[in-house]
């Protein structure tokens, strides 16, 4: 794997590995949360819209969450079987049930901030899917075997 600035920073190997992950996470999520605000102001319902983009989304961060975050090889179908499961459930149950939860709030009295009912819902999903998904990809989805950590210590 290629050394990034990241890597150079001055901080445990969990702390760096959380910045890449959150790095990588702002590519996947501009997608997901771009894709999500056209198709909201095209008309589409916000779970039919955060489906289509979350699912956008998982493309981009299995891909970058498997080589750049967690260096991950092997065994790609397991990998990509509890991916999806993980992140799945991170897009698909807990983020609609943050945006219908959050959206059920506003507007917040007589505060008044224009596009809010949109963009803060989902905001809200994205920051409860992104500590759901990180800990279980660092320990579920793509946690290194056991001899590798072995491998590491020697």
């Amino acid at each position: 794997m290629a050394v990034t600035v990241i890597d150079r920073v001055p901080t445990s190997g969990g702390v760096r590995q959380f910045l890449r992950f959150a790095s990588w996470g702002v590519v996947n999520t501009l997608v997901d949360f771009l894709l999500y605000l056209v198709l909201v102001v095209a008309g589409l319902p916000v779970v039919a819209a955060n489906f289509v983009s979350t699912s956008a989304g998982m493309c981009v961060s299995f891909y970058g969450n498997r080589r750049f975050v967690f260096g991950a090889s092997g065994r790609t179908t397991r990998a990509l079987v509890l991916f999806l499961v993980v992140a799945g459930t991170g897009v698909w149950l807990i983020q609609p049930a943050v945006i219908l939860a959050t959206a059920s709030w506003l507007p917040l009295g007589d505060v008044r901030i224009p596009g809010v009912e949109t963009w803060l819902p989902k905001a809200a999903a994205i920051a409860m899917a992104m500590v759901w998904n990180f800990l279980l990809y660092k320990h579920l989805v793509f946690r290194r075997p056991a001899r590798a950590l072995q491998a590491d210590a020697t």
